[in-house]
């Protein structure tokens, strides 16, 4: 009862009728059982790991908890399909280790950039940047669906900016106008990539 149809409606179902602080909490649980499923036997760990991929890593992100989704997707992939889990991984990490300061430093030149400009800060209360690095399961995906090799996977590190429009305005005109000029700085810091 795992495909598609039914696990979107049992998704459905825990968001209409549980309170979500409920559903949070069952989250946080599958996380914890599946950090330890290497007890089991291996159908057993596959089993589980199909479940929370179909219901479970979609629910955490429609509720909101995206790094339990993240978090939730990763495990399942390992246990799933451990030869591309190490596969991915491997890759993953060569970038990781060599970007983990190239993702503060971007964040902070970003952030700089975004706070001293005189619009910007007539939109905006306040601005937010975030860094992040692919997830394992994500960049399969990607490796699948688009017929890329490794290589050409050019994400493998993202900002998120989020701004927080001034109060008293109409916000989604000044929510427009703030994205658009971030937007704008982004492309005077670095450049854009042709057809991406």
């Amino acid at each position: 009862p795992l495909d598609d149809d039914n696990a979107a409606a049992i998704r459905k179902f825990c968001l209409t009728y549980y309170d979500i602080r409920a559903v949070v909490l069952d989250l946080a649980l599958r996380l914890d059982m599946m950090g330890h499923l290497s007890y089991l036997p291996r159908y057993q760990q596959q089993k589980i790991s199909l479940e929370v991929m179909k219901i479970h890593a979609p629910l955490a992100h429609a509720v909101g908890t995206y790094f339990l989704s993240v978090e939730l997707e990763d495990l399942s992939f390992r246990y799933l399909f451990p030869s591309s889990y190490v596969y991915v991984d491997t890759w993953l990490k060569t970038h990781e280790t060599v970007s983990n300061d190239s993702i503060d430093f971007c964040k902070g030149k970003l952030f700089d950039c975004l706070t001293q400009d005189r619009f910007m800060a007539s939109l905006v209360d306040s601005i937010s940047v975030k860094g992040r690095y692919k997830n394992r399961y994500s960049t399969m995906k990607k490796l699948l669906r688009d017929g890329r090799n490794p290589e050409e996977v050019n994400d493998i590190m993202g900002l998120r900016v989020v701004l927080t429009p001034k109060v008293g305005l109409n916000l989604t005109e000044v929510g427009e106008r703030a994205c658009y000029r971030a937007r704008e700085i982004i492309q005077s810091i670095w450049k854009e990539m042709p057809h991406r």
